[in-house]
C-alpha cells in the first residue's frame, strides 16, 4: 500500500510538471524530454514507469483515458488556441503577484490566455543580469534566448572552471529554485513585444533598486544584484565595521530552535517600536 501511494504521488506530480513525458509514454515512446524538448532514451531501469502508465490508461478504458490532468491541460490549450475573442466569463486582465515559482503547465495556460486578455506576471528577481548559467549542469539549461542582458564584460559562455569569476557564490548556492523558474520564464516571455508600450508611458518593465553598501547586509545584497563574485584578493574584501548588526549568526541545536530564533528576531524590532 505504501508503494502504491508513492507511485500514485509520482504520477500525480508528472501530470503537473512533466505532462510531456506522460504524453510520450501514452503513445508508446519510452523517452524523457530535456528542458529543450529533445527526447532522450528512458533508462532500462525506469521503463517500468512508462509501462505502468500505459497499463493504467488501458485499465480505465477509452472513456476515462483523457480525464487525467495532463490530458485536460492539453485540451484546454487546444481550446484556447481556437478562441477568436475573449469569453464573457474571462476577465480583461489577469495579474499574478507574489508567487515565487510556477510549473510549466500554469505558464502555458497563462500564455494561451494572453491571446485574448492581458496577463501581468510580476516576478521577484534578486539579480539584474542573466544568471541561469551559474549552475553545475549549466549545459542542460543553457538558454537559446533570455530576457535579461548578460553582465557587461562577462563571456558569452564562461568556462566551467571560471564560473566563480563571473557569479556570486550565494546566488549560485541558494538560488536554484528561483534560477530555474526565471530560466523557464525565458521560454515564454517576449519583452520585445511590450517593452515599447511601457516606454511610451514612461515606465520600465524591469524595476531594480540597489540597496547601497552602507552596511554588511546591503553590501551582500548589492553584490547579488550586480552579480559580483567574491574578490579573490582578501585585501579587496570589505571589512566589518563596529556597530554594524545588519548580519548576525546564531548557533542553534535543532531546526525548531532556528525557527524560534528567527521568530524572535523578526518580532523584537516591532515590539521595540510599539
Amino acid at each position: 500500500f505504501q508503494l502504491a501511494q508513492q507511485v500514485a504521488d509520482l504520477f500525480d506530480q508528472y501530470q503537473v510538471y512533466r505532462a510531456d513525458w506522460l504524453d510520450d509514454w501514452a503513445h508508446g515512446r519510452d523517452v524523457l524530454r530535456d528542458p529543450h524538448g529533445q527526447p532522450l532514451p528512458l533508462p532500462a531501469t525506469q521503463r517500468w514507469q512508462s509501462r505502468l502508465w500505459r497499463a493504467l490508461l488501458h485499465d480505465v478504458g477509452t472513456a476515462q483515458r483523457d480525464s487525467h490532468r495532463a490530458a485536460v491541460h492539453r485540451a484546454f490549450l487546444d481550446r484556447a488556441a481556437a478562441l477568436e475573442a475573449r469569453p464573457s466569463g474571462l476577465p480583461r486582465r489577469i495579474v499574478v503577484f507574489g508567487i515565487s515559482s510556477l510549473p510549466q503547465q500554469t505558464l502555458e495556460a497563462l500564455t494561451a490566455l494572453a491571446r485574448v486578455c492581458q496577463v501581468f506576471l510580476l516576478v521577484t528577481n534578486p539579480c539584474r543580469h542573466y544568471w541561469a548559467d551559474i549552475i553545475e549542469d549549466r549545459e542542460l539549461l543553457k538558454a537559446e534566448r533570455h530576457r535579461q542582458p548578460a553582465k557587461p564584460g562577462a563571456p558569452a559562455t564562461p568556462a566551467y572552471q571560471d564560473l566563480h569569476l563571473h557569479a556570486n557564490p550565494l546566488l549560485a548556492a541558494w538560488g536554484k529554485q528561483g534560477r530555474d523558474y526565471i530560466r523557464l520564464l525565458d521560454g515564454f516571455d517576449a519583452p520585445e513585444r511590450y517593452r515599447t508600450r511601457f516606454a511610451a508611458l514612461g515606465r520600465d518593465i524591469d524595476l531594480f533598486s540597489g540597496p547601497g553598501r552602507d552596511t554588511m547586509l546591503h553590501q551582500v545584497q548589492q553584490a547579488i544584484l550586480d552579480l559580483e563574485p567574491l574578490p579573490t584578493d582578501p585585501a579587496q574584501r570589505r571589512s566589518w565595521q563596529p556597530g554594524d548588526e545588519s548580519l548576525r549568526f546564531h548557533v542553534a541545536h535543532n531546526p525548531q530552535r532556528e525557527v524560534e530564533i528567527l521568530h524572535d528576531e523578526l518580532l523584537l524590532p516591532t515590539m521595540g517600536t510599539a
